[in-house]
């Protein structure tokens, strides 16, 4: 049985493409919005990215966020919408830096210079699994990700889980609810900046 939170979504999903795009958005990136996660993933078919491209800049602009393109293999596009003030303070973290050097970033001084290698990364490995730093899951989560090649995990939902679990499920109910909060207002009919608003002081 599907959840409210689901239903709503769906019903999202159901609406003419402009509007579904920008729920879509606001949908993914609320977790952002709220300060849980410094950055989050959208994954673009091809069919869709002439829309989604047109409305790049309205999004940055609306949200206060940054958008990253990046291309995996299969030539999907997708996205990395990020708050660059809470992603900066978040990869200061000396064990998320020694991680990244081990994966081929060379300056972990420079946000720029780390999101250049993400990119190409992206571009040319299959999935860089680094990729679960810039979108805010517990290092220890990614390292063991990494280590059991995406086995042995001891919970999973949002991410696999290897370490702390109960701090992972908090991280998981806050996912939820910020999700929630946004297709709830989605459905009250406001506008795409009244939702924006409302997310961020919630």
């Amino acid at each position: 049985m599907l959840t409210d939170k689901q239903l709503k979504y769906k019903s999202l999903l159901e609406q003419e493409e402009d509007a579904r795009i920008e729920s879509v958005f606001i949908y993914f990136v609320s977790t952002v919005l709220q300060k849980i996660k410094p950055g989050t993933l959208i994954s673009i078919p091809k069919r869709y990215i002439d829309t989604y491209q047109s409305k790049k800049d309205y999004f940055k602009s609306i949200s206060g966020l940054e958008i990253l393109e990046l291309t995996n293999n299969n030539q999907d596009t997708v996205w990395y919408v990020y708050d660059t003030s809470f992603l900066t303070e978040h990869l200061q973290c000396q064990g998320i830096k020694d991680l990244l050097e081990d994966n081929e970033y060379n300056n972990t001084k420079c946000l720029d210079t780390m999101l250049q290698t993400l990119t190409y990364r992206f571009k040319n490995s299959n999935f860089p699994h680094e990729v679960g730093v810039f979108l805010g899951y517990p290092l220890e989560d990614v390292k063991g990700f990494i280590k059991n090649k995406g086995h042995n995990c001891l919970a999973c939902r949002f991410w696999k889980v290897y370490h702390d679990v109960e701090n992972a499920m908090n991280m998981f109910a806050a996912i939820d609810n910020a999700q929630s909060t946004a297709v709830t207002l989605l459905t009250d009919n406001l506008s795409m900046n009244q939702v924006i608003e409302q997310l961020k002081i919630n």
